[in-house]
């Protein structure tokens, strides 16, 4: 009896040519695991719409322990309350931005439109609306909490404009920002050659990202305050949304293409060379990749990095996705207009109500396990074209995975048929034949066939070299191989 072949569904690397690549060259609409793929799940929508698309989100957990989720848009700002509704707290001026930055210092969640407006303050817990934050602070295109201090990027203060600096408060005080020894509040103008700041890492030492240079942020007390060190030259990124970040790595898109950044030792390491890099700038709108969004989901080890295909297009239309504990890319065509991280309060049988609505249980149903409603834990947020936020809780999408491109050296093979090693309960599976008989010509496409009820999927291919397209319809776990016999035919 003839060994069928055993082909992995090994890691996705389209930048590396068809033949002879050891991966898969299509991975799409899936989560990238250790040896295997698994489903990614659709949007499923919880809030009400915000009146314009979403400019940025954040949540933030109160020394009661209390969960708040704020999120912006061109110009307003809103709090979710009762679960499911977002309520404006703007200040009455309003705003006017393209994106919000948000921080937590203390009990005082700060946040800033991007420079356009003074920096907004709100304190959990006491406020009803955001504020003017006092002590006459800079405006600033992005903020960050290092140590004690809020500091602030690419800064605007009366007359000085410092698009490569740095601003900082008072120890432990987010209103006092005049330059002064005794509060340690003070200001740093622009270094070295490195271009705006565009985004800073929060932490015990912080890192500032600019253009052309990521400097170390480092608290040595006065009169100095703060040490600045140009750690990484020639390098940065303009892309100052992609800059997402865990406890030990910073993730950012680059002119070099997509990198990690070690916060520890600064070492950095391409993780888009190689594999899908290339990819990405033929996918994406060349004048729209430094709008970017990039975003942690730290409960599974991924790296989401939300981009379009089109400048046209009024939200993003493509998710690449990199599991950063095993590094294997994928991505998915879904849209959205905002990426990132979310904690809901919860809801218990007081709250209930108002998630059911007028109702309520007898007539109307929630989906009991989505993340929206699980009360503190660490989950991953979007918002969709409708305004909505959104957790990734609804149906699986219909993914498509290759395999290798196989077959006997020098000669034709007949493929006969193919077992798809699936774990989980897809409602459909199917598959298709890519072939080709030279190496210089495009390859077919096949018509996809419904996997049997003995579990294989029936072909009649006679070609030189294969290749295998899993389309899986429903939720599974794993898409891990096929199994398939092939016969020789001849060198012709």
């Amino acid at each position: 009896m003839v060994e069928p072949l055993k082909i992995e569904l090994g890691e996705w690397l389209p930048d590396l040519p068809v033949n002879m690549n050891p991966g898969a060259v299509l991975a799409k609409n899936c989560l990238p695991l250790a040896k295997s793929y698994r489903d990614f799940p659709s949007l499923s929508a919880f809030s009400n719409a915000l009146a314009l698309a979403c400019k940025g989100s954040f949540w933030a957990r109160a020394s009661n322990e209390v969960v708040y989720n704020f999120a912006g848009d061109g110009d307003s700002l809103y709090s979710l309350t009762g679960l499911t509704t977002w309520s404006d707290v703007s200040r009455a001026a309003g705003y006017s931005t393209s994106f919000w930055d948000f921080v937590q210092f203390n009990d005082r969640v700060i946040a800033t439109d991007g420079g356009g407006s003074d920096l907004q303050y709100y304190d959990m817990g006491t406020s009803s609306i955001f504020a003017d934050l006092p002590g006459d602070p800079p405006k600033c295109k992005t903020l960050a909490v290092v140590r004690d201090f809020v500091v602030g990027g690419n800064w605007l203060h009366g007359s000085d404009i410092e698009p490569g600096g740095v601003f900082w408060s008072g120890f432990n005080n987010s209103e006092l920002w005049t330059p002064s020894l005794a509060t340690q509040a003070n200001r740093l103008y622009s270094r070295g050659a490195g271009g705006q700041v565009q985004r800073i890492v929060p932490g015990s030492v912080g890192l500032i990202l600019r253009e052309g240079s990521i400097l170390p942020m480092s608290y040595v007390g006065p009169p100095t305050v703060f040490k600045l060190d140009e750690a990484i030259v020639n390098h940065g990124t303009e892309a100052p949304r992609s800059v997402c970040w865990t406890r030990d790595y910073v993730f950012y898109y680059s002119t070099e293409g997509f990198m990690q950044l070690n916060r520890k030792t600064f070492e950095l390491t391409p993780i888009g060379a190689g594999k899908i890099n290339n990819w990405f700038t033929g996918q994406a709108a060349s004048d729209d990749i430094l709008n970017m969004i990039g975003a942690v989901d730290r409960s599974r080890g991924l790296v989401f990095f939300a981009f379009r295909t089109s400048s046209a297009s009024a939200n993003y239309n493509r998710i690449l996705c990199y599991n950063y504990l095993f590094a294997r890319w994928a991505y998915a065509e879904i849209e959205t207009q905002y990426i990132g991280e979310f904690s809901s309060a919860g809801a218990n049988l007081d709250t209930l109500d108002a998630v059911l609505g007028s109702g309520g249980i007898d007539i109307n149903s929630i989906p009991v396990d989505t993340d929206a409603y699980a009360g503190g834990s660490l989950s991953f947020l979007a918002f969709d074209s409708n305004n909505e936020a959104c957790t990734f809780d609804g149906a699986a999408l219909v993914a498509e995975v290759d395999t290798a491109e196989f077959g006997v050296p020098g000669k034709r093979a007949l493929l006969s048929g193919v077992r798809p090693i699936i774990e989980g309960v897809p409602s459909l599976i199917e598959g298709a034949t890519v072939t080709r008989n030279i190496t210089a010509t495009n390859a077919n496409v096949g018509t996809f066939r419904t996997m049997n009820d003995i579990g294989v999927i029936d072909f009649h291919d006679n070609a030189r070299y294969h290749r295998i397209r899993l389309r899986v319809t429903g939720g599974f776990n794993h898409i891990q191989r096929v199994e398939c016999t092939l016969k020789v035919r001849g060198s012709r």
